[in-house]
């Protein structure tokens, strides 16, 4: 008999673990790095908010951006090699942790507490304006709770 474990409420358990990040990132002197603009908003004069952009050093070939929020909500990158272009599969708003996120996050928080970069991306520079990000809500569905019915 296999048993696979499966997280009760998994958006609430990355947002835990995000926002416990984040409240330690800020204890050592960390701000968020990167301005964003949604998508879908309306073009106004600056940026709709800011995030804390974080690159994994530990993938080769492949760019792995995660953009945590100030509310727990994690949006996820990954760029290809040579800096191809990510297709709208590779751009999404995590429901859950990955296994990636999940190791990623003590091992930035220790190297901030070293002295390192917390393997944060620089801030932009002005040509390269906020972050564009996709819309929150449409992959936001509230939790419908775990199905318990006994399958065939």
């Amino acid at each position: 008999m296999s048993y696979m474990y499966q997280l009760k409420d998994p958006r609430g358990h990355l947002r835990r673990i995000v926002l416990d990040y984040l409240k330690k990132m800020r204890v050592i002197g960390r701000a968020p790095n990167r301005s964003i603009r949604f998508t879908d908003a309306a073009q106004g004069t600056g940026p709709d908010g800011a995030g804390w952009l974080l690159q994994d050093p530990r993938v080769q070939n492949v760019q792995l951006r995660y953009l945590l929020m100030e509310d727990g909500d994690v949006w996820h990158e990954a760029i290809g090699a040579a800096g191809t272009e990510p297709t709208a599969a590779d751009k999404l708003w995590l429901g859950q942790p990955t296994d990636d996120l999940a190791s990623l996050l003590p091992k930035s928080l220790l190297d901030a507490q070293m002295g390192g970069t917390g393997f944060m991306i620089d801030e932009e520079s002005a040509s390269d304006g906020p972050l564009p990000v996709g819309d929150r809500r449409e992959g936001q569905k509230p939790f419908q709770g775990l199905d318990r019915r006994r399958r065939p």
